[in-house]
This record gives structure tokens, C-alpha cells and sequence, in this order.
């Protein structure tokens, strides 16, 4: 879990690894949708 003194790096952290999961899935998905 995070430290309260990096509560905010933390949050930037998790705001940047779940845009690269979207970003990853968008990226997956338009693939797919281009094959099929």
C-alpha cells in the first residue's frame, strides 16, 4: 500500500499504469477488429 508522504506520487503511479491498460486494450481490440 502507499505511504501517506507518497500518497500523491502513488496516485500518479496508478493513474499512469491504468492508462497504459487501456491503452494496451484499445490497442488490442482495434486489432482484432481490423482482422476479423
Amino acid at each position: 500500500m502507499c505511504r501517506l508522504d507518497s500518497a500523491s506520487a502513488c496516485r500518479l503511479l496508478s493513474a499512469r499504469a491504468a492508462r497504459q491498460r487501456s491503452t494496451v486494450a484499445a490497442r488490442l481490440a482495434t486489432g482484432n477488429w481490423r482482422l476479423a
